[in-house]
């Protein structure tokens, strides 16, 4: 039992004999692969034979963080200020700054809540169509969030400033907290999730293999100047995926 914010939290583990053949660290040889494709504004699934496209622009446009921005840099100047005087004078924190603290916390984890909520829908959604459809295997990029986010990651493509916001939302999205989801809640429908490295899946040629790399991130349709393929990107990226899984 904790407390955080004014409430309460109960947290508890649930233990079972699982008795079916499932084990999702051996994958057999009988399964139907669809790709993966996690990018800011969409989450894109498909193979050789469908598309299929899911929206997450809603995680960046609800984020409570960035609604009260103003807000939150006014109050965090007001704590900062605070923490200065009472440094110089060698004084304790009043009663004023864990009430302002409280405040800031109480958006961030109400933020932090709802973005979670946000992310079981879509894993909700995915986990959904995918069954329908009768597939059973996920094939997605092993994704080095840090490095993505790192400061020093600047794509020439598109600029400083815009690779700077590229990294803001990257980070709302949270991908290794949809990566965590998507993987337990396959686990449990019975659905395979395979990792493959990321390098060239989107400038590869899904059909003959020839590597772009001219290819930047302003351009959204691939086009293969060796056998004339022309799909979308993100497409093109689910089935590089699946090639990769399967060599």
């Amino acid at each position: 039992i904790s407390f955080k914010d004014d409430h309460f939290y109960v947290s508890f583990n649930l233990s079972y004999d699982d008795k079916s053949s499932f084990n999702p660290k051996s994958i057999p040889n009988d399964i139907k692969s669809i790709g993966m494709d996690i990018n800011i504004d969409s989450i894109d699934l498909g193979n050789k034979l469908f598309h299929k496209s899911f929206n997450i622009k809603d995680i960046k446009t609800m984020n409570l963080i960035n609604k009260n921005e103003k807000k939150i840099k006014r109050l965090k100047r007001k704590q900062s200020r605070r923490v200065e005087v009472c440094k110089k004078t060698k004084t304790k924190l009043g009663k004023n700054f864990y009430k302002t603290q409280n405040k800031l916390n109480k958006i961030s984890t109400k933020n932090s809540n709802k973005k979670v909520f946000q992310l079981h829908q879509i894993v909700n959604e995915i986990i959904s169509f995918i069954k329908q459809n009768n597939y059973n295997h996920i094939v997605m990029e092993d994704l080095d969030v840090k490095q993505m986010t790192s400061k020093d990651n600047v794509n020439k493509a598109i600029g400083k400033k815009k690779t700077k916001s590229m990294r803001k939302n990257i980070l709302q999205i949270s991908f290794s907290m949809f990566k965590y989801i998507l993987t337990y809640k396959c686990a449990i429908n019975g659905v395979y999730v395979s990792l493959v490295d990321p390098k060239n899946t989107s400038k590869e040629c899904s059909c003959c293999g020839n590597i772009d790399n001219q290819l930047n991130i302003t351009k959204r349709v691939y086009e293969c100047k060796e056998c004339g393929l022309k799909m979308k990107r993100d497409h093109n990226s689910c089935i590089n995926m699946i090639n990769k899984f399967h060599l």
